[in-house]
């Protein structure tokens, strides 16, 4: 998923699965209960950056938490909007991977100005899906 969109989206999307099949529904399925959703959901994205609203951040992270949902960023080295955005919207995620040139250079160039489009960043997942992904390196985890 894209980073903002599927920030904003993400409780909407946890909600959901909970109202109609987990905990909260009137007849709760067991794989999505709410001891069950760390299993079920992941939160990945690539390139995120955080909405205009710094308390939403909070709230994405106690949901993390409360359900013990795994979330991940991955960075290309070279995209420059985490340097265009004020410091505190930059995302935090839980871990943020930053996807080396061995990852992303084939498709230099592909990137946009600011090494930040989207379709390459799916490239680039489809590149480590199928040539694996030993070369990334954590850039930071809470």
């Amino acid at each position: 998923m894209g980073g903002g969109v599927s920030i904003l989206a993400f409780t909407d999307i946890l909600n959901h699965i909970r109202s109609t099949y987990g905990s909260a529904s009137p007849s709760p399925q067991a794989w999505a209960i709410d001891s069950n959703l760390g299993t079920l959901i992941q939160h990945f994205t690539f390139a995120a950056v955080g909405p205009a609203d710094q308390g939403y951040y909070t709230i994405l992270y106690q949901l993390y938490e409360r359900y013990q949902i795994r979330a991940w960023d991955f960075m290309n080295h070279m995209d420059w909007t985490v340097h265009t955005h004020y410091f505190a919207f930059r995302a935090w995620r839980g871990h943020r991977y930053i996807l080396p040139d061995a990852v992303v250079g084939q498709f230099k160039g592909e990137f946009g100005p600011q090494n930040h489009w989207i379709f390459r960043y799916l490239k680039a997942v489809e590149w480590m899906a199928q040539w694996g992904t030993d070369q990334v390196k954590g850039a930071y985890s809470y």
